[in-house]
């Protein structure tokens, strides 16, 4: 059976930049526990679950790897800000488009009238 405790543990303590040893002293266990934890041999108690989630900055959920589906509620909210930010999305696009016109013109009459960058 794959150790997805194990994994999940690693792959937070690499993102965090942290060691066994170091998170061994961080929750007052030693690194060959750490290992254990790590390489699927041992779980941590619950007290160092929450610890290692504190150290790590990881939800106890992602480091248990709790899965819970998100609510329709929250499926509405995130629609609805995702269609927001496609709105915002559009109308820069649409700002930078008229900029870049503008920019095209200015950067021809500068050189009808043979303005430089060097002046002012």
């Amino acid at each position: 059976m794959e150790n997805e405790f194990g994994t999940r543990l690693y792959a937070a303590m690499r993102r965090k930049g942290i060691t066994l040893t170091q998170l061994g002293d961080a929750v007052g266990s030693h690194y060959n526990v750490v290992s254990g934890w790590v390489n699927g041999h041992r779980f941590p108690q619950f007290e160092n679950l929450v610890k290692i989630a504190r150290v790590l900055e990881v939800s106890l959920d992602d480091l248990c790897g709790v899965r819970v589906p998100p609510t329709k509620e929250a499926n509405a909210q995130l629609r609805q800000i995702v269609y927001e930010c496609a709105d915002s999305t559009q109308d820069l696009y649409q700002d930078l488009k008229k900029l870049h016109r503008d920019v095209q013109t200015l950067r021809k009459w500068a050189k009808k009238y043979g303005i430089t960058e060097d002046e002012e």
